[in-house]
């Protein structure tokens, strides 16, 4: 059985005529008698009544010719398919969580996608809320499930808070190993939306007076850190940027949380929204891999060593 034959044999079903399909096909009308022939022996049905006006269709020929017409269909969608890989990918996606997530991760490690598919644009959308809803974007990070049960959902890695101080900070006034040691320490604090219940160590935080310094946005938290200003948590790796920071042994300030990508479901075909995708999980799963495991490895984390 040949691809050309069924072809023909579907442009006998339209037409209702051998001859029309012949003119219709550019060949002859022997052509056409021949295929149809070839198709009848080889499944011993009959696949039309013929007429000196022309073929009519039979009930057998009603079966093949729905199996032919979705063969097209998908032959169809696959030179379809062919022609978008032959062109640039090229569009526009955009992407929202928090200003940390963004920043660190995907800014710092944009190259990698541009590199490969230099027309893509990404528009980054910042937030300090990681379960907000109110903007309409693509592709969203966050360590909290989204509550539209329409959205795709992706687990990308583990996120995981570690207390973090800057050398200079450890070397002047000590390495608390415990929260009561705190006390006598000075805080940079992170605030969160009062519906972000998932890392416990900010309410333990919460009863210090002693917090000096404080921001909604964990990059600006970061860099008061850095600056030598106090103790506070932050996401594994931060010290991959900020290289003064050392982990701070405080087991309570520890927690880990999955971090996951949701997306519309209707992005799984676009060739601009699959290629953004294998990126952002290539920069969890490989670029940033040792801090975004299920487990964290303690090993990858600086430690204070007093000189």
């Amino acid at each position: 059985m040949k691809w050309s034959d069924l072809q023909i044999f579907a442009a006998v079903a339209r037409t209702g005529s051998f001859n029309a399909a012949a003119q219709e096909l550019g060949v002859t009308q022997p052509t056409i008698s021949r295929s149809i022939k070839k198709l009848e022996q080889e499944f011993n049905i009959s696949l039309f009544n013929k007429f000196q006006s022309g073929a009519e269709i039979t009930s057998y020929g009603e079966r093949l010719l729905d199996d032919v017409l979705a063969m097209e269909t998908n032959a169809s969608a696959i030179k379809n398919s062919m022609r978008m890989v032959s062109k640039p990918t090229a569009g526009q996606i955009s992407i929202q969580g928090t200003p940390g997530l963004l920043y660190h991760l995907l800014v710092d490690h944009l190259q990698i996608l541009t590199d490969q598919f230099p027309l893509i644009n990404i528009v980054f959308l910042a937030t300090d809320v990681p379960e907000a809803r109110s903007v309409r974007t693509d592709f969203r990070l966050s360590y909290i499930l989204p509550e539209n049960a329409e959205l795709k959902v992706a687990k990308i890695g583990t996120l995981h808070a570690v207390p973090y101080a800057s050398r200079s900070y450890l070397e002047q006034n000590g390495v608390p190993e415990t929260i009561a040691d705190l006390k006598t320490h000075s805080v940079v604090d992170h605030f969160v939306s009062l519906k972000d219940d998932t890392f416990h160590q900010y309410a333990l935080l919460k009863g210090h007076s002693n917090i000096v310094h404080g921001s909604n946005d964990g990059t600006i938290q970061a860099k008061l850190i850095s600056q030598g200003r106090g103790i506070g948590v932050l996401a594994a790796g931060a010290h991959t940027y900020y290289p003064d920071l050392l982990a701070v042994p405080i087991d309570e300030l520890r927690a880990s949380t999955p971090l996951y990508l949701s997306y519309r479901p209707e992005l799984e075909v676009s060739p601009v929204a699959r290629a953004a995708m294998r990126w952002i999980k290539f920069i969890f799963k490989e670029q940033m891999k040792p801090y975004f495991d299920d487990q964290l490895d303690e090993t990858n984390l600086p430690q204070f060593k007093a000189s």
